[in-house]
């Protein structure tokens, strides 16, 4: 009798870590995706152009994020999810673009990255 009594727990216990797995591996599959370093302050002007609901700005940014990644600087990954915020600010859609570019910042913190491009310096020495 006393596995009788033990079965709903353990369906619930089942149930709990099968709803908090699947949460986190949502959330990491829907997470921005990390952005190099050099390219870090292009996250700071979306999100000062969207919150001051600047079209002028948004345009601004995206010139400035397609200019960087035809150069070669910002990765298609990278580029994708500038243009998707992008694309909700272009829309008019300030609240659904503020809270994008919040996460998108948000989901910086604590990434790791590859190491920035060394520049040639040379002293004299």
């Amino acid at each position: 009798m006393a596995d009788r009594n033990q079965a709903p727990w353990i369906a619930v216990l089942i149930g709990i870590v099968a709803l908090t797995g699947g949460t986190w591996i949502s959330r990491w599959w829907g997470r921005p995706p990390v952005i190099e370093l050099d390219n870090l302050k292009y996250i700071q002007l979306l999100r000062t152009a969207i919150s001051a609901r600047r079209d002028d700005s948004v345009a601004g940014v995206e010139r400035a994020v397609r200019l960087r990644h035809e150069a070669g600087g910002m990765s298609a990954t990278e580029f994708a999810h500038f243009e998707s915020v992008l694309a909700a600010a272009r829309a008019g859609e300030w609240d659904r673009a503020n809270r994008s570019a919040y996460e998108f910042e948000k989901a910086q913190a604590n990434r790791q990255r590859r190491k920035p491009r060394e520049t040639t310096h040379h002293d004299g020495h």
